[in-house]
């Protein structure tokens, strides 16, 4: 998957993942916030989740919707802070 393609992205299995937002990616060691065992959220392409103890993935709700875009919004705005870059 090209990165130039999914500029926003958010995605955890298997205890990592990545979150890219507004030109920052960081790599994940620790789960986003949210009750999930695997997450796959790319706006406009696919939101969804697989819940602890579920067979397969669902559509993400609304309210994780908003919870994957603040928590992009804030690490973005977190790194750039750390780097000197605001």
């Amino acid at each position: 998957m090209s990165r130039d393609l999914h500029p926003t992205t958010l995605q955890w299995a298997d205890g990592s993942g990545v979150a890219r937002h507004d030109g920052v990616e960081i790599r994940l060691r620790s789960r986003p916030p949210g009750t999930f065992d695997r997450l796959i959220y790319i706006p406009g392409i696919r939101a969804e989740v697989c819940d602890r103890g579920a067979a397969g993935y669902r559509a993400m709700t609304e309210a994780e919707v908003r919870g994957a875009n603040q928590y992009l919004q804030s690490m973005a705005g977190r790194t750039r802070r750390d780097m000197g870059q605001e």
